[in-house]
């Protein structure tokens, strides 16, 4: 109880994306650099010449879902729900390489994991791409799914309490006031 009553007088809990306010980051080159350190520097642009991707995709997922995750897992449209999205947090696509993205297609497409389509399904319902460092020759792949999730109704499922990824280093007490314990069994 006493940590429900915290997170829920927490400002950084309220709105997931948005309504932390921004704090200025001042990088010291000098403390680590990123040249010798490159996992330091874990977010990267989209660079297909370091990914390399395994498998085919071809999991048959829908054998080992069951009750709520099943549905949206078979239509994923059912979880639309056609809002607004005025003022969501979503990825900003300004500075995407065209050229980044054909080179992706071509290596999907040389794995069978490539469908190409006319249009979005819904106006700007896409994802974005990036990376994240995983060693020295070469990434993992990361889609942004902001801007889709914004545009789902959230599952009933285990994790719809869980907390968002921008709360969690939001949250903060005053020092020797409250403990944070994780209990396991």
């Amino acid at each position: 109880m006493q940590l429900e009553k915290f997170i829920k007088g927490c400002p950084g809990f309220v709105d997931a994306y948005s309504s932390v306010p921004k704090t200025p980051f001042c990088q010291d080159d000098g403390l680590f650099p990123a040249d010798q350190y490159p996992q330091l520097v874990p977010h990267r642009d989209l660079d297909a010449s370091r990914l390399r991707l395994s498998g085919e995709g071809k999991w048959p997922m829908e054998r080992y879902l069951r009750n709520c995750l099943w549905l949206p897992f078979q239509e994923p449209a059912f979880l639309r729900h056609g809002l607004s999205l005025e003022g969501a947090c979503v990825p900003s696509f300004k500075y995407e390489s065209k050229t980044e993205y054909l080179k992706l297609a071509k290596l999907w497409d040389c794995r069978g994991l490539l469908s190409l389509f006319g249009a979005p399904l819904a106006p700007g319902y896409v994802c974005r791409v990036f990376q994240v460092y995983k060693t020295p020759e070469c990434d993992r792949q990361i889609g942004d799914r902001r801007l889709r999730n914004a545009s789902e109704f959230q599952l009933d499922g285990p994790s719809k309490f869980a907390s968002r990824a921008p709360s969690v280093p939001n949250a903060c007490a005053p020092r020797h006031s409250l403990r944070f314990r994780v209990g396991y069994g």
